[in-house]
């Protein structure tokens, strides 16, 4: 009886899984994520720090929200709540937390509403919105001084914690949990593969040291299978996902070779609009 019990539980497990969507698996893991990072800015920086990271959290999605039920109100009430989460995590996770960046902020979050609303081919997203609001103020920043450069890093994903006394980044565990089952639900792995692989091997080029090289990885993981595989602005066929990630592998790396700043952004930016080119012909 008690093994009955067992598996009409984990068939009601495996049921309730399988009932969530891809975007509530990429909610779930984000918010891991976002936690790991809590964690550790309060753990390895200082209280008054942690402190600042969970007020700007709390400020970054209040303002989020409300500029989308804005926006979701006047132009569609068909859009739903979870894109803006998703965004919102992204934002957290990819901007640094201790600089001021009030004027390319609001810039930036009202960007990247613009593109989820209003940037459309038959009704079909071009960009990314947050590859579309960083990459925009990065550009703008080149002509305008007065606005700063999106103070985007990746070196907020690197949280270590000391397991058997080694300093072991938890971010690679969570994001390579996302690549096996998120990527695969909405039928992105070959592109995140193609992207990842390339991308990681051109890396080995430049002479980097380990620290340096983890940092390199954890950004390119995380654009990988997060922001790449965004299935609205991305191929969905086998041959053309492969084709696409190799693609942006050399020329986000030829970006940063070159020293552009925010390389992965700006080069997503100019892949969404080579593709949207392409299928738009």
């Amino acid at each position: 009886m008690e093994n009955g019990n067992k598996t009409v539980n984990t068939l009601k497990s495996k049921s309730a899984f399988e009932k969530l969507t891809a975007y509530d698996h990429l909610l779930v893991f984000m918010g891991i994520l976002t936690l790991l990072k809590l964690v550790s800015v309060f753990t390895y920086q200082n209280f008054s720090d942690g402190i600042h990271l969970l007020k700007l959290t709390i400020g970054l999605f209040v303002g989020f929200s409300a500029i989308f039920l804005v926006f979701k109100y006047l132009f569609d009430k068909q859009k739903t709540y979870k894109n803006v989460l998703i965004s919102a995590f992204i934002l957290l996770l990819v901007l640094e937390h201790d600089k001021p960046y009030l004027i390319g902020g609001l810039m930036m979050f009202t960007l990247v509403h613009v593109s989820k609303f209003f940037i459309k081919i038959n009704k079909k997203n071009i960009f990314n919105p947050i590859v579309f609001g960083i990459a925009m103020v990065t550009i703008v920043s080149f002509f305008i001084p007065a606005i700063d450069t999106p103070p985007a890093t990746f070196e907020l994903l690197d949280f270590r914690f000391n397991i058997f006394n080694q300093a072991v980044p938890l971010a690679f565990v969570f994001i390579t949990l996302s690549l096996v089952f998120n990527t695969k639900r909405v039928n992105r792995f070959p592109l995140a593969l193609s992207f990842i692989i390339p991308a990681l091997l051109l890396g080995l080029l430049p002479s980097m040291d380990t620290n340096q090289y983890i940092l390199y990885a954890l950004s390119i993981m995380f654009s990988g299978v997060i922001i790449i595989i965004e299935p609205k602005t991305s191929p969905g066929q086998t041959k053309q996902q492969i084709i696409y990630g190799i693609a942006m592998a050399l020329l986000i790396v030829g970006l940063k070779y070159f020293s552009f700043p925010n390389p992965i952004f700006i080069g997503l930016f100019i892949g969404n609009i080579l593709y949207a080119v392409y299928v738009f012909k």
